[in-house]
């Protein structure tokens, strides 16, 4: 009898044993896959960033989202299709070493993933999403509406072990939104400060961004409490609102803060701010009265024997404008 009762013992210790390993082993392989999703996802982030400052690095660069793809001469509609209506275009602007203005804007890529050559036609927005396309914003995000999601084409990458999986991006343009908060007010005491000032907008105007319903889910915010340091995100925009519902359609409109830099795209560089141009001329009129406001380079007094990059000022001057 004791015989018996130590051999089921035996047995319940060794299936006990038994579904511990079943359990450890699948609990590795789970951290197995899901350090293959993390360096997957770091992988895709990488190659945005990259696709990011090649692309949008040099200064003559300009950004535009997809829905302004005209359908049509009087572009009342998108041509983009949803899935891609928001995505970020990169065109080379013109040149200020080109002497003619090009016949057509250049156009550069789409800043998604997916072969560079279908990034890089700009009818691929035109098209809907393909078979090979990911979800990347969908309706938990911005909604039931379709033309609000975000799909993009996939690249597909050879894991270690020779797997092909899938990895995905999309890069956003932020400055295409109005910003959810205003910044706070201070005496700036440096160049730098200055600067920042100048890169932000001043007031978002909130109140007249409508919902599809006709009301305005923005419009009740208190600006004392919608700050930069509590406002991080747009997914926190929503414990300010009575609606949340209200906020989804709103993902691609409204960001939590909006910067900009003021650079040149013929020239290169940063532009100078015509705000504090105009501040040296008051505090000194005397220089600069008569500068214009820009200058072209006169193409039509060759014959005259002049040169003919030679610039000449046009248009209203700074003491006129100040």
């Amino acid at each position: 009898m004791s015989s018996l009762i130590l051999m089921v013992l035996i047995v319940l210790i060794a299936v006990g044993m038994l579904s511990l390993s079943s359990l450890t082993l699948s609990g590795t392989n789970r951290d197995a896959q899901m350090a293959e999703a993390r360096a997957a996802a770091r992988l895709a982030l990488m190659m945005a960033i990259s696709q990011l400052q090649s692309e949008l690095g040099p200064d003559q660069r300009i950004t535009i989202t997809a829905d302004q793809l005209p359908d049509g001469a009087d572009g009342a509609a998108t041509a983009a299709a949803d899935g891609h209506r928001h995505w970020t275009g990169v065109y080379r602007a013109w040149n200020a070493a080109d002497a003619d203005r090009p016949a057509e804007p250049e156009f550069m890529t789409w800043l998604t993933s997916g072969r560079h050559s279908v990034a890089a036609d700009l009818n691929t927005a035109k098209s809907p999403p393909s078979a090979n396309a990911i979800l990347l914003v969908g309706s938990g995000t911005a909604g039931l509406d379709a033309s609000h999601h975000v799909q993009v084409p996939a690249t597909r990458i050879t894991d270690a072990r020779g797997g092909k999986p899938r990895i995905a991006w999309w890069t956003a343009d932020q400055n295409a939104k109005a910003t959810l908060t205003t910044p706070t007010s201070s005496t700036p005491d440096s160049l730098s400060a200055i600067r920042d000032r100048t890169q932000v907008i001043t007031s978002s105007e909130l109140e007249l961004l409508a919902a599809s319903q006709g009301s305005s889910p923005f419009g009740g915010i208190d600006p004392q409490l919608a700050t930069p340091e509590k406002v991080l995100s747009i997914r926190q925009a929503d414990l300010l609102v009575a609606n949340r519902d209200e906020t989804l359609p709103h993902f691609h409109d409204v960001a939590p803060a909006t910067a900009g830099l003021l650079t040149n795209v013929r020239n290169g560089g940063f532009r100078r701010d015509l705000s504090l141009q105009l501040q040296a001329f008051a505090n000194n009129p005397s220089q600069g009265i008569d500068t214009p406001l820009y200058s072209v380079s006169d193409r039509g007094v060759a014959a005259a024997g002049r040169d003919r990059n030679q610039a000449y000022g046009y248009g209203i001057n700074l003491g006129e404008l100040a």
